[in-house]
């Protein structure tokens, strides 16, 4: 399961079998905006995810008012 943690500025990957949460996207407490993989990235209110078949997450970059991708490949 993925949650936008929007007042970090991050996405998470939530596992509930083993009861732990691994950051995907953005910098937590940090706000921006900058492309590229996980630890360079940067979001600013991420809201809205969706999830394709291949993995792939869109979300809405609210603070930037901006649309984006993440891969499911990085």
């Amino acid at each position: 399961m993925y949650i936008s943690d929007t007042g970090n500025h991050c996405i998470k990957r939530i596992d509930l079998y083993l009861q732990n949460s691994v950051i995907v996207a953005g910098i937590c407490g940090y706000s921006g905006f900058t492309d590229g993989p996980y630890g360079f990235n940067k979001l600013n209110r991420p809201t809205n995810l969706g999830i394709t078949r291949s993995g792939d997450i869109y979300f809405y970059d609210e603070g930037n008012q901006y649309m984006r991708k993440l891969k499911s490949n990085g």
